[in-house]
């Protein structure tokens, strides 16, 4: 009896299993959505109970971005062969080839991708992250025109969508170099979401560029803030204090970013400061560990600067060589280390204001 009993339940136990659960069936269609867990494995086992389009689309979508490129390419032909008018596989396409982009160099993918996401807004025209992700294409391209439209158009169809105000406000910012819009960009990113440092962070950088400094240093301080440790956004607001010539709280800023990250590129710019308030040690103390995170030619102009206004010109010389082994074409460098060579010979007093060198802290 008991035997009759084990053939009979083992083999009905081992289908439920297979079969799964009704709430595990849940937490992999949650998984393979994106929202937590093992997303591949979870759309790996909705297949296997029920073949669908959107499951083949999410698994390629996570396969691409293990960088599983044929595997993903392979779930988007599934998908379609389900579903021709599919526009989330299009575009689930497009994006493969643009993440492929990115990791090998591959120029030809961009075209490919574009392509694809232009099947996917013929089938979806109302789909704002089709344009999104376009213009992100379009955007590594370097088509500044075709990206700002796209930009656009996903703005029009999703109005409240911080994201596309913040990657639009990016692309303003860097690609077409328009701070003026990329500010109110980003200023209806902190609208959406205030506590976003980030936007706050960006919006700084932008009025800095413009020569805002005091919009730039709110706005920094304001993300400093919300993020206390981010040792950037310090290091930014130094930078912009040192733009208003504040060299006490440019060089308070640059020491709390470095304490944040001792290995952040604010040394050079931290020993400028130091050296137009005429503190020489510290500058030259900044340019050694300058030059040690990098062998970055203008470190060594600017301690060439610090030793010439020392009045030690043998120093400065050797500096200025090195800079121009970096960087021969530095013509400046090379007539004043001529110069300073000339009055070393002939004995002459050499000095140099710092004064006159501010552009050394910018």
């Amino acid at each position: 009896m008991y035997r009759m009993i084990l053939r009979l339940i083992v083999p009905a136990a081992v289908a439920l299993a297979a079969a799964g659960s009704p709430a595990r069936a849940e937490d992999d269609a949650s998984a393979c959505a994106g929202k937590g867990g093992d997303r591949i494995a979870a759309c790996s086992r909705l297949i296997k109970r029920a073949p669908g389009a959107g499951v083949y689309v999410n698994r390629a979508t996570a396969e691409a971005y293990e960088h599983h490129f044929d595997q993903a390419l392979a779930d988007v032909d599934a998908a379609l062969k389900l579903d021709a008018n599919s526009a989330s596989a299009y575009r689930a396409r497009g994006e493969i080839y643009y993440i492929r982009a990115t990791v090998t160099g591959n120029a030809g993918d961009y075209g490919l991708a574009i392509a694809e996401y232009g099947k996917a807004v013929r089938l979806a025209p109302s789909d704002a992250a089709i344009h999104l992700q376009r213009a992100q294409v379009y955007q590594a391209m370097g088509d500044g025109d075709r990206m700002i439209t796209d930009y656009g158009e996903a703005v029009r169809l999703d109005p409240d969508n911080a994201d596309v105000y913040w990657k639009r406000g990016l692309a303003l910012s860097l690609v077409k170099e328009d701070d003026e819009h990329a500010i109110a960009d980003f200023a209806r990113v902190i609208k959406l979401r205030p506590d976003d440092a980030a936007a706050f962070e960006s919006r700084g950088a932008a009025y800095d560029r413009s020569g805002d400094h005091d919009r730039a240093i709110a706005d920094f301080g304001e993300a400093i803030r919300i993020r206390p440790k981010d040792a950037f956004a310090y290091e930014k607001r130094g930078r912009a204090y040192a733009r208003k010539a504040d060299y006490d709280h440019a060089i308070a800023d640059f020491d709390r970013a470095l304490s944040l990250d001792p290995d952040l590129d604010a040394y050079l710019i931290r020993g400028g400061a130091h050296f137009v308030k005429g503190d020489y040690d510290r500058a030259i103390a900044d340019c050694d560990a300058a030059i040690k995170i990098d062998l970055d030619a203008r470190a060594y102009y600017l301690r060439g600067l610090v030793y010439e206004a020392r009045g030690d010109a043998r120093a400065a010389i050797a500096d200025f060589g090195e800079v121009l082994a970096l960087n021969p074409s530095w013509v400046e460098v090379r007539e004043r280390r001529e110069r300073l060579a000339g009055r070393a010979t002939t004995g002459a007093a050499v000095a140099v204001k710092p004064a006159a060198s501010n552009k050394a802290a910018r």
